[in-house]
């Protein structure tokens, strides 16, 4: 989401970067440490970049290690790894980062997820503005205003059907849904958690289930668009209506395996192709709706 953010925000002619650090998630730390950190980080960054860079293709079999330096699901965003930031610079933090380790003036903390600091005032400034991507993420402690900021980027040259004749096993999405009670102690097919995005849509093209343990991934969507029967596994006790609202069709997608829902998913999927594409084009005009509220709210 935030490289979909910054893709458009840098479309839109603002001097928008992404910065990668595994220093900020969930991470409470002391100026010393955080540098200490950061150029450990960058060392390490600096190093996977020139590897993938002379090892080629052939760099791909080291899977995890190279994780995000071959395949990216949003591509055209700009790159930084320089912690400074000036006094009209908004730093953007998703819901994972306590504090504001780049010290910036202008903070938006953006809800992708259920807050999870919520008992920790010394998460947060005082001034720090609040978007949830979904009013079902909101906390309406920290963000009484209901402010959304719901966008996506889908490279549909990428996410595509290619298959249209046999198809055969269940591929699985686990992802957010790793600690559920309910989740199986082992698999009859492929896990695409972790796989690079090319191998994941190869893996949807394959398979004629796909079954997923998260219910608030893309991903089951992608697998439907790419041709697969697409079934979220409902958590104990919760339906359909439990994660989407009447408006949310979720085409394409079943919520369990009772017939009505497995009809409901293949009778829908063929609205996925025109739906993604209305996704990336309410994508821009979200982010310039997003930046002119930033301008307003920090007066900058």
């Amino acid at each position: 989401m935030l490289h979909a953010l910054c893709k458009y925000l840098a479309e839109d002619g603002y001097d928008a970067k992404i910065m990668h650090s595994d220093v900020f998630i969930y991470r409470r730390f002391h100026k010393i440490q955080f540098w200490i950190e950061w150029i450990a980080y960058s060392l390490k960054d600096i190093f996977k970049e020139i590897a993938v860079k002379l090892l080629g293709e052939k760099g791909r079999k080291y899977g995890e290690f190279f994780k995000g330096y071959y395949d990216e699901s949003v591509k055209g965003y700009k790159k930084t790894r320089w912690p400074f930031v000036d006094k009209n610079t908004v730093a953007v933090y998703p819901d994972i980062v306590f504090g504001n380790p780049l010290r910036s003036k202008n903070v938006v903390r953006w809800l992708l997820y259920y807050n999870r600091f919520t008992k920790y005032e010394r998460a947060y400034g005082k001034n720090d503005m609040f978007f949830a991507y979904r009013s079902i993420f909101n906390d309406e402690k920290r963000n009484p205003e209901k402010r959304l900021l719901c966008l996506s980027y889908f490279d549909l040259d990428l996410y595509k059907r290619t298959n249209f004749g046999e198809r055969s096993g269940t591929c699985y999405i686990i992802r957010k849904g790793k600690q559920r009670s309910d989740l199986p102690v082992s698999f009859d097919g492929v896990i695409i958690d972790d796989l690079p995005e090319e191998e994941k849509v190869k893996v949807f093209n394959q398979s004629k289930y796909c079954v997923s343990y998260d219910p608030q991934t893309a991903y089951s969507d992608l697998a439907a668009l790419c041709g697969c029967i697409s079934v979220i596994v409902p958590e104990p006790g919760k339906t359909r209506e439990d994660y989407r609202k009447q408006e949310d069709k979720s085409y394409g997608v079943a919520f369990g395996f009772a017939p009505d829902e497995i009809e409901y998913a293949e009778k829908t999927a063929a609205y996925l192709p025109a739906y993604f594409t209305s996704i990336n084009e309410n994508g821009k005009k979200a982010a310039r709706g997003f930046a002119e509220e930033c301008e307003t709210y920090f007066g900058i």
